[in-house]
């Protein structure tokens, strides 16, 4: 089956039988985009790739709002949110961790943006770079 370029949503085959899979998969996916929050909880210092392999949509790193807590540690230092290469998509990323944590969003090998604790910051991956929408 045939995917969307940028979100890889899935497209209807021609003589799809249950049509209603993809279309719905495809609908949850944009919704996820547009409108949908990943609150993700870092604990430890730990950098933290957004899956793309899960086989249930959306994939974390299909979600357009990424909001970042702190609730296991006191951290000052600056942790990595990776989104897997090659993959477009642009991003809020709120930094809510209210310890004094950084957090990175960057590919996994080219350039992010860090965001301060505190902050929201709208950027866009372009697939191998983090830019920062201003």
């Amino acid at each position: 089956m045939a995917n969307t370029e940028s979100l890889e949503a899935p497209l209807l085959d021609q003589n799809v039988a249950q049509p209603e899979v993809p279309h719905n998969e495809a609908l949850v996916i944009v919704d996820s985009a547009v409108a949908g929050q990943l609150t993700i909880d870092i604990n430890d210092n730990v950098n933290y790739t957004l899956d793309d392999t899960s086989l249930t949509y959306p994939q974390e790193w299909q979600y357009g709002t990424l909001i970042i807590t702190n609730t296991g540690i006191a951290n000052t230092g600056v942790v990595s949110v990776i989104v897997p290469d090659s993959k477009i998509m642009r991003y809020v990323l709120v930094n809510d961790s209210s310890s004094g944590l950084g957090v990175q969003l960057i590919t996994a090998t080219g350039t992010g943006i860090t965001v301060p604790d505190g902050s929201i910051y709208q950027m866009l991956s372009d697939g191998i770079d983090i830019r920062r929408i201003n």
